[in-house]
């Protein structure tokens, strides 16, 4: 509701462009950002969630939203439309937009006080019930289509559940490193190579050498050794 009565709220006051940062949450799978050994992992309760699925009511809301909008389109992109702004009571404005010269005409009547319901008399015998907090959107500016407020499309609740079979084991398997202990490499660089373009995905595993040369070794009989790195594993001989 509050994402809802910010955007009309916005094209009430002539606004004529909207972005959502985010609509779409992703789950970045191929570990190319956010870090070494992290999964980016991200939907901050946007319209689709992380994995695509509609995060409703908002998505269903704001789709709605977005078709009440769009029906006025001719109307509040039009230069020449005449645009009138009046004053129902406290906090309670209603935004004209009329074609000149034709019948054509789309409103905006909102509510901006957060706790206090409006009842407005646009017309004669006509009021319209305007929830604290809310926009309504007049088609014609008789015609209620939308309001911000009333929400009345379903809800998802997500259920999570483990995949596949309850009955599976884990397994392991030695990692080959006989020629790694031997110091014999798969191929040299004079540069620290990134692992994932290295591996191309095919391998968690990925050892780097190096090898220091020592002609005086009695300087270095109480010397001590310092390394930086996030790696898992680290032999030093």
């Amino acid at each position: 509701e509050d994402v809802a009565f910010a955007v009309a709220r916005f094209f009430q006051n002539g606004g004529v462009l909207q972005n959502y940062y985010m609509y779409h949450g992703g789950t970045n799978f191929g570990r190319t950002a956010g870090g070494p050994y992290i999964m980016t992992a991200y939907d901050y309760d946007a319209p689709l969630d992380e994995y695509g699925n509609l995060n409703q009511p908002k998505w269903g809301h704001l789709k709605k939203l977005h078709a009440a909008i769009k029906s006025g389109e001719k109307i509040l992109t039009n230069a020449s439309a005449t645009i009138t702004e009046k004053q129902h009571g406290d906090s309670v404005y209603l935004k004209s937009y009329k074609m000149q010269g034709s019948w054509e005409s789309f409103c905006f009547l909102s509510n901006a006080h957060n706790s206090k319901d409006a009842q407005v008399e646009l017309y004669p015998n006509t009021k319209y019930y305007v929830p604290a907090w809310s926009v309504s959107i007049l088609q014609n500016c008789q015609d209620e289509i939308f309001n911000t407020a009333k929400v009345d499309v379903q809800t998802n609740n997500y259920v999570k559940k483990p995949a596949g079979n309850s009955s599976l084991t884990w397994t392991w398997t030695s990692e080959p490193v006989e020629d790694t202990l031997q110091g014999v490499g798969t191929f040299n660089a004079s540069e620290l190579l990134e692992q994932k373009a290295i591996t191309v995905g095919a391998s968690d595993y990925l050892w780097y050498m190096t090898i220091v040369h020592i002609n005086d070794t009695s300087t270095w009989k109480n010397s001590s050794l310092q390394v930086n790195t996030t790696g898992h594993v680290l032999h030093a001989y």
